[in-house]
């Protein structure tokens, strides 16, 4: 029973690579519920599935019920969406011709936690927010944006669910969430840093960040945000010059693409970050969306966290390169999992499926619910992860 919900058959030959860079992929057994103390979802970039993998959000609602129930306690299971929550723009203002549609993607989301056992067992979703969030503008347009996705979303928890926008709408963070006695989340938003042009509110984001990270005890750190730490996808730089003729490329390694991991502004949150994590020691765990994929690396320099991951593919997916520290890449839809023992043990599941066994974003009536079941039996475990293990 608990293979059939959950849909999860280990596929080791996902990780490998044509030219062996990746490493084999050793699958790790599911731990039972008895040994789990929390269950962190993460997925990103959900903005659009009810357009194009409306089976994304059905399935993480089943796993969200799955380990709700299973682990039959207060806010033990959460679900962290790692922003672009609502494309293109974000949230129109209430009355506008696009508020509706914009309402509908954000009710797909917050639907993975309306389950009774998730209900039952104050099941919460966090949102972060990113670019699309922002609407892509100036950060005076884009608060208005965010602030119109979080008073949909305050609204929506007043009327039960647990959902909340971390950090709130103008607020680099960090937000500060303990998870069990294991883990501390720190929420940053990454996509008002590359629009913020006061660099004294930049630096208290820096130091938010160290103050966290100082004062966990032995909790480890996870820092959640849109956009991630390394990636390699296209926002990560690495795009063929001969697929953009060149201009694309020139302008990323130029970083005069602001959405762009070398952009200037992100150069800067990474110097700031990296500082402190050779201070204070490295986060185990940075993670994010924003590339349109499901990757894994681990660090391969002292000021890398020790686990990057990019989890992105809610409802996009495009092509991932490798590049040094790559554990894993997939294109297809999907999120990931981590799930942290009561004995400190902490460990990295990617669910996906077929990017053609789930585009049911085009179809309509029965068509779209049968293609919709038909997507649901092909999601499987792809990749597994021991991330903090008895002896760290």
């Amino acid at each position: 029973m608990r293979a059939a919900v959950l849909g999860i058959v280990l596929l080791g030959a996902c990780a490998s690579s044509p030219d062996g860079r990746i490493p084999p992929h050793v699958p790790i057994a599911e731990p039972h519920p008895d040994s789990v103390e929390s269950v962190l979802f993460l997925i990103g970039d959900a903005g659009m599935t009810l357009e194009s993998y409306p089976a994304v959000t059905v399935q993480l609602q089943r796993e969200v019920e799955w380990w709700s129930a299973r682990l039959g306690r207060d806010s033990a299971t959460a679900v962290i969406f790692l922003g672009d929550n609502v494309y293109p723009r974000g949230v129109h203002a209430p009355g506008d011709p696009e508020y509706p549609r914009d309402s509908a993607q954000l009710d797909d989301q917050v639907s993975v936690v309306r389950g009774p056992a998730a209900t039952r067992y104050r099941t919460t979703a966090w949102f972060t927010a990113g670019n699309h969030d922002w609407a892509q503008s100036t950060t005076e347009r884009g608060l208005r944006q965010l602030r119109y996705q979080e008073a949909l979303l305050n609204r929506v928890r007043s009327r039960g669910p647990r959902v909340s926008l971390l950090p709130r709408a103008g607020d680099g963070g960090p937000h500060i969430v303990d998870v069990g006695r294991h883990l501390r989340v720190l929420f940053v938003d990454t996509a008002w840093w590359l629009l913020e042009i006061s660099e004294e509110a930049k630096q208290k984001v820096i130091d938010g960040v160290e103050a966290a990270m100082r004062d966990r005890g032995q909790r480890e750190i996870v820092i959640v945000a849109h956009h991630p730490l390394k990636s390699g996808s296209a926002h990560g730089g690495l795009i063929s010059v001969w697929q953009t003729l060149g201009v694309e490329y020139l302008l990323s390694k130029s970083g005069a693409m602001l959405q762009d991991l070398n952009s200037i502004p992100y150069r800067a949150l990474n110097t700031g970050l990296r500082g402190v994590f050779e201070r204070a020691g490295p986060p185990l765990l940075f993670a994010g969306g924003h590339d349109h994929s499901l990757q894994v690396l681990e660090a391969t320099d002292p000021t890398d966290p020790h686990f990057m991951i990019v989890s992105g593919a809610a409802s996009k997916t495009s092509k991932v390169e490798w590049r040094p520290g790559m554990l894993f890449k997939e294109s297809n839809p999907g999120y990931m999992r981590l799930v942290t023992w009561k004995n400190g043990i902490v460990q990295l599941f990617v669910t996906a499926a077929p990017d053609d066994a789930v585009d049911c974003g085009s179809r309509r009536g029965a068509g779209r619910e049968e293609c919709i079941e038909n997507g649901l039996r092909e999601f499987r475990t792809y990749y597994s992860l021991e991330l903090r293990g008895r002896g760290r």
